[in-house]
């Protein structure tokens, strides 16, 4: 994947205001996420701080159409070379421990 899609492209301002809300970035290479250290850029790569931050950020990608995929601690996972289209939700600090109670 060389270029951001059409829809990403046109909605950068869009997704430019998540960036208060934890890391965000474009094109972002994946393979330091896994453990196998392999694979392609995420079109959109986003890192919640809160829940809220994470909802938002997947009610962007739904109303643009964009496909939502999300990122956990990234053992066993293999990302093609070509990358992931839409929105890669890495869940990290507060979102990677999900607690029953």
């Amino acid at each position: 994947m060389k270029t951001l899609s059409q829809s990403t492209a046109n909605h950068r301002t869009t997704w430019d205001a998540l960036k208060s809300e934890g890391k965000l970035a474009y094109e972002e290479p994946l393979a330091p996420y896994t453990s196998f250290r392999i694979g392609g850029p995420a079109e959109i790569f986003f890192e919640p701080e809160t829940v809220e931050a994470c909802a938002k950020a997947v009610r962007l990608a739904l109303d643009a159409g964009m496909p939502v995929h999300f990122l956990g601690g990234g053992p066993n996972l293999l990302v093609a070379d070509a990358g992931v289209r839409g929105l890669v939700i890495r869940l990290a600090g507060e979102l990677s421990e999900i607690r029953f109670e």
